[in-house]
């Protein structure tokens, strides 16, 4: 019973829609920083980098969970895997 509520469309729909709005606004304060900081004045050479720094200082620890869950599963089964 838990898991047909857990794995329905309705659940996933629910929760796409709500990440589909996380990164509108991700989007949207991006572009507004950007902006204000060429306005102030900001070498956009320096904004690019630290743009690519914010995305590097992101998306690093989320694939080293991602392996870390996977080899987890490949030592120990199902039962200790939390992805």
């Amino acid at each position: 019973m838990y898991l047909e509520q857990a794995n329905s469309f309705a659940l996933y729909l629910v929760v796409g829609v709500i990440l589909f709005f996380i990164l509108c606004m991700c989007t949207v304060f991006m572009i507004k920083s950007y902006q204000a900081g060429i306005a102030i004045g900001m070498d956009k050479k320096l904004l690019k980098r630290s743009i690519t720094s914010s995305i590097t200082f992101t998306a690093v620890p989320s694939i080293s969970i991602l392996l870390g869950g996977s080899c987890t599963k490949w030592i120990f089964g199902d039962t200790f895997v939390m992805v």
